[in-house]
């Protein structure tokens, strides 16, 4: 998968984990049943099926963390709709996942409310990352044993 979609997948990761209602196998078992084709719902918020290219921008970048979100661990029905609706503002086309599938990943009733976390400062997840500084001294050896 292309950058953008690896610093999305980690972001929404990284939010599940801090709402606390799936466990990592849970969410990784989710993330497996994800249909992985850039043509393919979730990633097409990122990707222009007709050009073939990467739609690049932060509406797009934040739309498919959206529905991410929406697939992996949704907080609420409107948090749903709000990407559904998203999706068809920017892409000019109905999602091709239906609001009652991805209910099926909401909170069961019992279960204690999930408050919604989003971590702050989210950079610009098509910006390239930061080049890092090379150490001036290289690093000690330590002697292995043996």
């Amino acid at each position: 998968m292309r950058p953008v979609i690896q610093k999305a997948i980690a972001w929404v990761a990284a939010e599940i984990m801090k709402q606390g209602n799936l466990s990592w196998g849970e969410l990784m078992n989710r993330l497996g049943e994800l249909p992985w084709r850039l043509a393919s719902a979730p990633w097409e918020a990122v990707f222009n099926i007709e050009r073939g290219t990467m739609q690049a921008g932060k509406e797009f970048s934040e739309l498919l963390c959206d529905l991410l979100h929406a697939h992996l661990a949704p907080v609420s029905l409107q948090s749903i709709k709000r990407a559904r609706k998203t999706f068809k503002e920017l892409k000019n086309k109905q999602y091709p996942i239906v609001e009652e599938e991805l209910a099926t990943r909401l909170p069961k009733e019992d279960a204690p409310p999930v408050n919604e976390v989003r971590l702050d400062n989210v950079p610009e997840l098509s910006a390239k990352p930061e080049p890092v500084a090379e150490a001036s001294a290289p690093a000690p050896t330590v002697p292995l044993e043996g």
